[in-house]
């Protein structure tokens, strides 16, 4: 098997890794830099164990590196030495609307009955977060009509109501 290139990870940490963080940050499965730490830790480690057979790359949480006089949350080493530094502790707000935007994008990128009603309820919601209850009546209601015996149709007359 061909070592992974740094430009496959950079895309895995820049789509994947983020649409599953910010997943679950909205969910609420991610309160504290602890619990960000050790679900990038968890994805990171899960990625290369998938991707490349042999132990070429560990990851290592809170470690000193005294070469480069750094404390980073997280570094991937390559073959024993530093290949990857990524530090969490640079806050960021969300923004909301570019994230909601791009759930639409999904669901429209992979229309079908399973998954796009998904998006759609996702978006809606994080509208809703916005104070913006006509976007997301408009995503609901796209449920009601476009997917109409998924689950997420059974309930979206609440969601509507409420908005």
């Amino acid at each position: 098997m061909e070592t992974l290139r740094i430009k496959e990870i950079h895309n895995f940490i820049s789509s994947k890794l983020k649409d599953v963080i910010s997943e679950r940050y909205f969910n609420h499965e991610i309160l504290s830099e602890a619990d960000l730490q050790s679900n990038i830790w968890q994805l990171l480690f899960d990625f290369f164990r998938v991707n490349e057979k042999r132990e070429l790359f560990t990851i290592h949480c809170n470690l000193y590196l005294k070469e480069l006089r750094t404390h980073p949350d997280l570094v991937i080493f390559k073959n024993g030495k530093p290949y990857i530094i990524i530090e969490l502790k640079e806050w960021r707000s969300i923004d909301l609307n570019k994230w909601s935007s791009s759930k639409k994008k999904k669901a429209a990128d992979k229309d079908n009955a399973v998954m796009s009603p998904v998006y759609l309820k996702k978006a809606g919601l994080v509208y809703e977060s916005l104070n913006q209850p006509e976007k997301a009546e408009k995503e609901y209601t796209r449920i009601k009509e476009n997917y109409p015996k998924s689950p997420e149709a059974s309930e979206i007359d609440k969601y509507i109501a409420r908005v």
